[in-house]
Formats: C-alpha cells, sequence, structure tokens
C-alpha cells in the first residue's frame, strides 16, 4: 500500500485557444514525475493538476512549460 497522498490544485492557463492546445498542456504536464493527472479546460482558460505527493510550484510548472506557448498563474 503507498504510503503518497494526493493534492490537486487548479491553475489559470495562458495561450489555449483549441482542443489540441488542451491536449498537449495536459500531456506535457503528465509526463511530469509527481504529477499523477492533468485535466485541461479550454472553456476556463485551466488546468488542475493532481500531484502525486508535495504539490509543485507555479514557477517549476511555467519552468515545464517553457518553449511553449502556455504559461500558468495562481487562480484567486
Amino acid at each position: 500500500m503507498s504510503s503518497k497522498s494526493s493534492s490537486s490544485k487548479t491553475f489559470f492557463v495562458r495561450g489555449m485557444h483549441c482542443q489540441n492546445c488542451q491536449l498537449f498542456v495536459e500531456s506535457k504536464l503528465e509526463e511530469v514525475e509527481g504529477i499523477k493527472r492533468a485535466r485541461a479546460s479550454l472553456k476556463d482558460s485551466s488546468v488542475e493538476i493532481e500531484f502525486l505527493g508535495e504539490v509543485i510550484s507555479v514557477e517549476s510548472i511555467n519552468e515545464i512549460l517553457s518553449g511553449t506557448d502556455y504559461s500558468v498563474a495562481e487562480t484567486k
């Protein structure tokens, strides 16, 4: 049985304008160790990320997305 707990957090996403953008953001984030699942919403310009263990900072997520047309910000 795993002792790692998961938590989730929603971020605002800049740069998504179509379904392919949404899928790209999800797949890019899901490649990262420590991220269990990413579900982007084109309608809400957001991504909900489920983390395994510690939540990754917004700065680290933007580093992951560097070189793409996307960036994230904290939601209010």
